[in-house]
């Protein structure tokens, strides 16, 4: 986490039951994000409950994804403030994210770095938003900070298969994958033609939806045209705009790629990606190695997880070569250790009960049929800080710890006394040479103590 973890869909329901001869209910989607990844999850999800007879209003922010579906009411929001899809639990928007834990300076690292967030979070971001909930929702018996904390579900748009397990309570729901259709998707006539002329494979090239190739430093793009023509295989390159140089026969570039439909097909031999996690997810799911390019946020750790699992390399694209491109391409094509375990992935990824769009609509229909199942909640309060970090625990222990050590002292202190005064008491009863030796006995006992 996903990391540990991230949350898909930054919304929440306002639902009512409505009975029309069968069971549907009324729900309320709020998306206030532009961030195209975030549409291409929503509307999936949208659709399904749409099909599941549900009545949807959905009020989002999105420029060009949103497409109209049937007997649904779509309320766009045109001024949204520049609100940003960011993570707001775990990492902040840094060029590095979260490490696995490997050693103790491995756990320091991410203190620090979730500790950084904690502090924007509670210091910057949310001492504004009371100001709002009481302008708006003042009028509600639940405070703000409850409210926050009182979600019914949370959806994870991550899969312990792919990236690390962690304990989550029955709210917190894996979901990776959701928006990839059950069947394969169909390429367009051109592209397919492409691909299934490529006698040496096809590599695709994409930054993901909010990068442009056209941004990157002429050097750079020289560098990407210039392997792309060296290689034996056709590429496919997401590119906005038209390239600054030819690109040839062999390179098919596009604004906008059917990437899924790419991806699916065998042909296909290897991606070289920003490493967002949608796009993670779709290599992992098609079974394709991944050359990764990360720039910033959660890119690094994505790409880092596939790395352990010998399903992906890694580049920086702030010094990319010509010879340390065409190298990992090669390596990565002609070395079947890659292909293997992308495979691997892949088949762990879909070994589910059922598809991740069927979980998503099932809990999802699940916490209205139980008005808000607060039976599957792991605590009815917040955890305080030092509930969270056990500190009351550790000042429990440490205080049986110093009871224990003080009783002792004061035993052996007792006792000390208490020979005093019984070597005392009898000294007039012992002869000389056993006062001497009583004096040197307590002259020891007291040094040990």
């Amino acid at each position: 986490m996903f990391p540990p973890g991230r949350w898909l869909l930054p919304m929440f329901w306002m639902i009512s039951n409505s009975i029309c001869g069968i069971r549907s209910y009324r729900i309320l989607v709020i998306a206030p994000f532009e961030s195209h990844s975030q549409c291409m999850l929503v509307t999936p999800y949208i659709k399904a409950l749409k099909d599941r007879g549900n009545q949807l209003t959905v009020i989002h922010a999105y420029k060009h994804c949103m497409h109209k579906i049937e007997d649904v009411t779509f309320i766009r929001i045109w001024y949204n403030n520049n609100v940003f899809a960011g993570a707001t639990l775990t990492e902040p928007i840094m060029p590095f994210g979260e490490k696995s834990v490997k050693n103790v300076w491995d756990r320091i690292y991410n203190w620090f770095y979730t500790t950084e967030e904690w502090l924007l979070m509670n210091l910057v971001f949310l001492p504004k938003q009371p100001l709002i909930h009481d302008h708006f929702f003042g009028h509600l018996e639940k405070s703000f900070q409850e409210i926050r904390q009182d979600f019914a579900l949370m959806l994870l748009n991550q899969h312990f298969s792919l990236f690390r397990a962690r304990p989550n309570v029955p709210g917190m729901v894996e979901v990776a994958g959701l928006h990839i259709p059950k069947e394969d998707p169909q390429l367009p006539s051109d592209l397919k033609v492409f691909i299934d002329e490529a006698e040496h494979g096809v590599i695709l090239f994409s930054l993901g939806l909010e990068q442009d190739s056209k941004d990157l430093p002429r050097k750079t793009q020289e560098i990407l045209m210039e392997t792309f023509k060296s290689v034996p295989q056709r590429v496919i390159w997401k590119f906005d705009g038209e390239p600054t140089m030819s690109l040839g026969s062999d390179i098919y570039h596009s604004k906008l790629l059917p990437q899924q439909a790419i991806l699916a097909h065998p042909n296909v031999k290897l991606f070289i990606s920003h490493c967002g996690m949608i796009s993670l997810i779709e290599a992992a799911y098609y079974a394709k190695p991944v050359l990764g390019l990360p720039s910033f946020f959660d890119q690094f750790r994505n790409l880092e997880i596939m790395k352990e699992e010998g399903a992906a390399l890694q580049l920086n694209i702030n010094s990319l070569t010509v010879r340390e491109l065409k190298d990992a391409v090669h390596s990565m094509i002609n070395e079947p250790e890659y292909r293997e375990s992308a495979l691997a992935i892949s088949q762990r990824f879909r070994d589910q009960p059922m598809h991740p769009l069927d979980t998503d609509i099932y809990w999802t229909e699940y916490i209205i049929r139980y008005k808000g199942a607060n039976h599957m909640k792991g605590s009815q309060s917040q955890l305080n800080l030092f509930e969270y970090y056990s500190l009351d625990n550790f000042i429990m222990v440490v205080s049986r710890l110093s009871l224990v050590v003080a009783l002792v002292f004061l035993a052996l202190s007792k006792s000390r006394r208490w020979l005093n005064h019984l070597s005392t008491s009898a000294k007039p009863f012992l002869p000389d040479d056993i006062q001497h030796n009583r004096k040197e006995y307590l002259s020891n006992f007291s040094a040990n103590i």
